[in-house]
């Protein structure tokens, strides 16, 4: 069947029958338009799909199903790459986001056909590749994967010009459970949720599965006025050995967050072995446009309550602020910190406000500081402020304000 790629027609068939003929590698030229899909592809294992790095691909309106999946996600499938190309979900012409009205409330059974505004989906993917695409206006997130094992993301870029109905749930790269041994690199533009979510335990429903994130390295997250960088959450399932690193830009939400989310769930947060490095970020002013007025406002590196974190090392973490008066690192009440150590770190506080470098709500039971500077806003600006507990405290008296 022809493909034609003059965006007025359906190419959907086109390119599943050039998909189904099991080569090793599947290349749309440059359309003379853009493409245009009403149903969901679906790529094989030991398959590449193969677009030029600026060519459209486009979800036909009222479409309301996935751009692309692997063909056997109850089973297995194995050597999967998907690169190049705009994968444009188009969403105001898809149905509404169905997840901002659920959040903490469904009570769904999974089901691989029901619609949640996500532009892509691979689960139970062994050794996997996404590369050099550009995500245009999903309805939520951009890629969900969930039991993937051996996988890269690398160049990819958000472009996000409207949404449907409200700029909520749209995150960029988001992993669900039994997710291990991955790298998520060179990640630009804003989304309007977390850039990279890492949710071993999210939503009923919208989830495969709930089960352990681990061995995984974010290197390269570069976003201005945007919501969050990296989440972690887990409400049982542990979340272990993550490597963080070069994060710059401006977040109005927080940076890097240490979630549990879902309070009611009886079990916490599980976090180990966590590094962030070369942290380069501050506040971005809380815009009207973001639909948050009168909501919290937390700290770039955040912990939440009902969260245990065993050892969390900071290093090269410098912050200067011009926008937002708070904490550079929070822990909050509930939250339980084994080993916190922060090394070669910043904070230039401009803001002519008060705001802290470490506000500890929690309890932490070991707190390494090692050349940890603090130009102060306001005479009252603290490096550490412990309204919990701090069990020890090493190298914190070298640690200096200047005033």
């Amino acid at each position: 069947m022809k493909i034609i790629g003059d965006g007025i027609h359906d190419d959907t068939a086109g390119i599943q029958e050039a998909l189904d003929e099991r080569k090793s590698a599947v290349y749309l030229p440059a359309p003379s338009k853009h493409y245009l899909i009403s149903k969901t592809l679906q790529i094989h294992s030991k398959q590449t799909l193969l677009l030029d790095r600026f060519t459209e691909i486009r979800l036909a309106p009222r479409s309301d199903c996935l751009m692309i999946t692997n063909d056997n996600p109850t089973g297995s499938n194995e050597q999967i790459a998907i690169i190049g190309g705009i994968w444009n979900m188009d969403n105001q012409q898809q149905s509404p986001n169905p997840i901002a009205g659920m959040l903490g409330i469904s009570r769904l059974s999974y089901d691989p056909h029901r619609y949640w505004g996500i532009c892509m989906r691979f689960v139970n993917v062994r050794n996997f590749t996404l590369k050099s695409v550009t995500f245009r206006d999903p309805v939520t997130y951009c890629t969900q994967f969930a039991r993937m094992e051996y996988f890269g993301i690398d160049d990819v870029t958000f472009d996000f010009q409207h949404y449907n109905p409200l700029p909520y749930n749209m995150d960029g790269i988001h992993l669900d459970g039994y997710c291990r041994f991955g790298s998520i690199t060179n990640i630009k533009g804003v989304s309007n949720d977390d850039v990279v979510a890492l949710n071993a335990d999210d939503m009923e429903g919208e989830s495969p599965c709930f089960g352990p994130i681990e061995d995984i390295v974010i290197d390269g997250i570069y976003a201005r006025d945007c919501h969050s960088a990296v989440r972690l959450l887990s409400s049982g399932s542990h979340v272990h050995r993550i490597s963080i690193s070069n994060v710059f830009g401006t977040y109005y939400q927080y940076g890097i967050g240490f979630t549990k989310f879902f309070i009611s769930r009886k079990g916490m947060g599980d976090f180990d072995d966590i590094i962030l490095k070369n942290i380069h970020c501050s506040k971005a002013p809380r815009h009207t446009h973001y639909l948050k007025d009168g909501g919290p406002v937390f700290p770039l590196v955040w912990c939440e309550r009902d969260v245990k974190i065993g050892r969390l090392s900071i290093e090269n973490f410098h912050r200067t602020e011009e926008n937002v008066p708070i904490q550079s690192i929070g822990i909050d009440s509930g939250a339980t910190v084994d080993s916190l150590m922060v090394s070669d770190a910043s904070f230039k506080n401009l803001t002519n406000q008060n705001a802290h470098f470490l506000v500890n709500n929690g309890t932490i039971q070991s707190l390494v500081f090692n050349n940890v500077k603090m130009t102060a806003g306001s005479p009252d600006d603290k490096l550490i402020v412990d309204n919990g507990a701090i069990e020890e405290c090493a190298g914190c008296t070298k640690a200096s304000v200047v005033s």
